[in-house]
């Protein structure tokens, strides 16, 4: 059963043929079954291996590693070279690495992400696979998360892709939805112990705090830009207010000639939709 095989199909058939001589074998039932399990275990990890690394890539060597290493283990040494065979091999043993998960692995995990990865295709990953479950073994999950993708959005603004506020803001507020369905979890939902601690500590209105504040900057961000022309860092505009804003927008109008055009076009129609009072902004503007 242990034999390794020189190609995927020969592997199948190898492992296909010892269950069928176990299943025949009739002289000690309990050692046959003990067998069996092991061989279950054995063909599902088989056809994970062909889900992560296709048939066609099988080796002998690569199929041992695989068979014999812990999961999680795998997950890990994947996730920094090649993140997308990381989740699915993670959706192939869901089950095993729930059992493996401590305080502290979601944090190694994410930090592995090589750099020039793309954060919204963590999406499905953490909102079907992690966060149900992570959340519930390790309390600092969430600001693990909230950790990682402070620093994926500087990554994402710095490479000044022209579409990145849009998909940061489709990719946060997804990672929000999960964790707000997450505090509605029971905890015959999570099957896991501590899971309803960790949903009252999710329920805590202040706990999602920094991830609705990004959400709502991100969308100042892209309606800045959109409707008022104006741009600025994210880091900035977490600092600002929005009369800062509109003074920031003012000294922005780089003559005085242009500056009954600027107010007509942009900086008036956002003093009036943030319900500012203009006469104060224009006075504090020439003080």
């Amino acid at each position: 059963m242990y034999e390794q095989k020189d190609t995927y199909e020969e592997m199948v058939e190898h492992l296909d043929s010892c269950r069928q001589k176990l299943l025949k074998n009739k002289s000690n039932e309990l050692n046959v079954k003990i067998v069996l399990s092991e061989l279950d275990e054995m063909q599902h990890k088989l056809k994970a291996y062909d889900e992560v690394f296709g048939r066609e890539n099988y080796s002998p060597e690569e199929w041992g590693t695989f068979q014999a290493e812990n999961p999680l283990r795998l997950c890990m040494m994947l996730i920094g070279r090649d993140p997308s065979k990381a989740f699915t091999l993670w959706g192939c043993f869901q089950n095993e690495i729930k059992k493996e998960l401590r305080p502290g692995v979601l944090g190694q995990l994410l930090s592995s992400l090589p750099e020039d990865f793309v954060p919204a295709q963590a999406t499905d990953w953490l909102r079907d696979l992690v966060v149900p479950v992570a959340c519930a073994v390790d309390p600092e999950a969430v600001a693990r998360i909230f950790d990682w993708v402070n620093i994926s959005l500087e990554r994402m603004e710095a490479a000044g892709e022209p579409e990145w506020i849009s998909n940061a803001v489709r990719f946060v507020t997804t990672l929000l939805a999960s964790l707000e369905m997450a505090c509605h979890c029971t905890v015959d939902d999570l099957r896991l112990l501590g899971a309803e601690v960790v949903k009252a500590k999710l329920s805590n209105a202040n706990f999602l705090k920094p991830l609705r504040s990004l959400v709502s900057s991100l969308e100042e961000l892209r309606e800045l830009g959109a409707k008022f022309k104006f741009h600025i860092p994210l880091h900035r505009l977490q600092q600002e207010s929005k009369e800062s804003l509109a003074m920031c927008m003012l000294s922005r109008v780089p003559t005085a000639s242009l500056l009954p055009a600027a107010l007509k076009s942009t900086i008036l129609p956002y003093i009036r939709s943030r319900k500012l009072v203009a006469d104060e902004i224009l006075a504090r503007y020439v003080e």
